[in-house]
């Protein structure tokens, strides 16, 4: 924490309650301490005032107010756009007459000076007036002009400044004339002041400003260092809930329950609702979150109309009997043109949140990563002070390196799978057998991605990226060639090698076979891992403080009837005393029981507004003490209790991969199964 200071981050250091998060035995670092508990928490915030200070510095975009900025751009003569953009406030008309020096002067978009001695014909170059060449000028452009006399202009409409992002310069907002040109929101900390940043931007200049360097006005935590190295205590970072301003900051988002039902449902989206979610997801947590379940929902959507005409080919080709029904081409000239279209329509979707969200400069602005090493220098393209490489060559020649690995790793994919289907033609006319070889397929697939993954990563760390955006490039090309040749290799094989089959039938019932063995077997691992996998860690703290309780209620009875058989009655004061102290040596409360009050008390207390008991989440009182709370507020810090003890989920990352794989199943062999759509949509929601 050394360095939080020099970066302005202000932190309070708080231990975790004994009751909540009690360390083992051989954990404990003073076991006669009762009131050791496992963590530590560092709970850090930036003034606002060094928050904009530090998005000056790093040239932060941020939303303007449309009808200030238009204000203020009027006042420049030369600034057309503001003059002819209707202001409801300001202007009486919404529209504008032109004159015919003005008809002239919007006309004509680009004309060369010619020379009045020389031949104006010969010498005309092309010149774009209002749609037609430079030949037709001559005979068009007084029957043009005069035609727009008599008519009225409409001015611009305000929504064409909607979502326009700038570069935040301070010394813009000091000046009490142009202040208002940034979008202002109420302070968090202090209601009588306006700053441009929202909780949601505030949050990504803090990270900024934790992760740079300290030449870089940062604080150099190097967070993803710390959490890959075992030996160092560091476990994890999160955001808190903001609670000082819930009217400004929504804690919930009330459309999401919005966008479940109408998933399972199965209805369409309409656009309001479907812009509506993605703000709320974006405003709550972030860009990088938004953007995936922007591409969810579209993808969900997408998907619709192919569930349906797969359903409809499945039942063609079981009233055919066969898999290459007629008309089987045309069904996956179908599939070919709406994967096509869902991605061409999905990019359309992106470039516009990217220009909503203010995205467009993220690139320019982006911070190095936490973990880079480089050499400070003078950037050859603004004069900026940036952390570079400290020579390329050597950068390029670790991605070669990388690149060599991931290829040596296909080899031994392909090598073990080819040691898998000698295994098939040798059991080929046992059915039983060739859904066991799709299992250990399937589950072959399975573990090669996994570790592969953990090795992309460390590939991926010793290549030493400069900016994020960089890093995880590299490491979805990694991931998604390896994957892709690791989950169809077997499918190629089947359907373009294997030369065994005496028809195209036995080949595509053997694929079918394959195939959803494959996505089945796909489907139920990575359930697993995704939603009762992380509960685990869970249900064992909980049997170790149900196990724990129940020793020491033993314990505790077998020391009361020692002292009932002691019959000593004139100490038996003695004695209820030093049962007493026994039972507050540790926590009587159970863990898990203690857990669901805070969680209980946290959902009563968002959802109705309403005080909450802190008897009912502290019934020992724990919070009395300095150390628990660290003179902050109790509501934050059962929001750190209740986010520790959630189960760590998959990462995004991992999220779009599935995606992907599934995608592909579909789109290169939907033909062979049909119903892979449906089962895929089922997957997703």
């Amino acid at each position: 924490l050394r360095g939080f200071n020099s970066a302005h981050i202000q932190y309070k250091i708080v231990y975790s309650r004994p009751s909540i998060d009690r360390p083992d035995e051989e954990e404990q670092i003073n076991p006669d301490d009762e009131g050791e508990g496992k963590y530590i928490y560092v709970i850090i915030w930036m003034d606002e005032l060094y928050a904009e200070a530090y998005a000056d510095y790093q040239n932060v975009s941020v939303l303007i107010n449309r009808e200030e900025a238009i204000r203020a751009g009027r006042q420049f003569n030369e600034f057309q756009l503001a003059h002819r953009t209707h202001l409801p406030s300001d202007d009486e008309l919404d529209y504008i007459l032109l004159s015919e020096e003005n008809a002239m002067e919007t006309s004509t978009l680009a004309r060369n000076k010619v020379n009045s001695d020389a031949d104006q014909a010969s010498l005309r170059q092309t010149v774009v007036v209002q749609g037609f060449s430079s030949g037709d000028w001559d005979v068009q452009k007084n029957t043009s002009i005069e035609h727009k006399l008599s008519d009225r202009i409409a001015k611009l409409p305000l929504s064409v400044w909607n979502n326009i992002h700038i570069p935040f310069e301070y010394s813009i907002k000091a000046d009490t004339d142009q202040r208002s040109i940034y979008e202002l929101y109420p302070s968090a900390n202090n209601p009588n002041y306006k700053t441009v940043v929202t909780h949601r931007l505030y949050l990504r200049i803090l990270y900024s400003c934790l992760v740079d360097d300290r030449s870089m006005k940062g604080a150099d935590f190097l967070h993803d260092y710390y959490a890959q190295t075992k030996a160092h205590p560091f476990v994890t970072m999160f955001a808190l809930h903001e609670y000082e301003n819930q009217k400004f900051y929504p804690i919930r988002n009330p459309r999401v329950p919005m966008f479940v039902e109408s998933l399972f449902r199965c209805s369409w989206i309409r656009a309001p609702i479907y812009a509506h979610i993605a703000d709320d997801i974006r405003e709550y947590y972030g860009e990088y979150i938004a953007f995936y379940y922007a591409f969810l929902m579209h993808y969900l959507q997408s998907m619709l109309p192919m569930v349906v005409i797969g359903c409809i080919w499945f039942i063609v080709q079981l009233s055919a009997n066969r898999i290459d029904a007629g008309g089987s081409t045309f069904f996956v000239l179908i599939a070919v043109i709406w994967s096509t279209v869902l991605i061409e329509v999905w990019y359309r979707k992106e470039s516009a949140l990217r220009y909503k969200w203010g995205m467009c400069r993220y690139h320019e602005t982006e911070v190095p990563r936490p973990t880079f090493t480089g050499k400070v220098v003078v950037s050859e393209y603004n004069g900026d002070i940036i952390e570079d490489h400290r020579s390329v060559f050597k950068y390029w020649l670790r991605i070669f390196f990388s690149l060599s690995t991931m290829v040596f790793c296909i080899a031994i994919v392909l090598s073990v799978v080819g040691s898998i289907w000698i295994l098939k033609r040798r059991w080929k006319d046992n059915a039983g057998y060739k859904i066991a070889i799709g299992v250990i397929n399937s589950v072959q697939i399975k573990i090669f991605n996994v570790l592969y993954t953990k090795l992309a990563y460390q590939l991926n760390n010793f290549e030493q990226h400069r900016l994020v955006e960089d890093y995880y490039n590299h490491l979805v090309i990694k991931r998604i060639i390896f994957m892709v040749v690791n989950s169809f290799n077997s499918l190629y094989y089947i359907a373009f090698v294997d030369n065994t089959y005496e028809n195209n039938e036995q080949r595509l019932s053997s694929l079918r076979i394959q195939l959803f063995t494959l996505f089945a077997t796909s489907i139920v691992v990575m359930n697993l891992l995704e939603v009762f996998i992380p509960k685990i860690p869970g249900y064992i703290r909980q049997f170790k403080a149900h196990r724990k309780n129940r020793r020491k209620s033993q314990a505790d009875a077998g020391a009361a009837v020692v002292a009932d058989l002691d019959g000593d009655e004139d100490d038996d004061d003695d004695d209820d005393d030093r049962r007493v102290k026994q039972k507050k040596k540790k926590p009587s409360s159970k863990h898990h029981e203690l857990q669901q009050g805070v969680e209980t008390a946290i959902s009563v207390a968002q959802q109705s507004g309403d005080e909450w008991h802190l008897a009912a989440v502290d019934p020992e009182g724990e919070f009395n003490d300095e150390r628990y709370t660290g003179g902050m507020d109790v509501q934050i810090l059962l929001d750190v209790e209740q986010q520790m003890q959630s189960p760590k989920l998959a990462s995004t990352l991992d999220n779009v991969a599935e995606i992907v794989i599934l995608h592909g199943y579909i789109v290169m062999f939907v033909v062979v199964f049909p119903l892979m759509p449906l089962l895929a949509y089922i997957n997703a929601i």
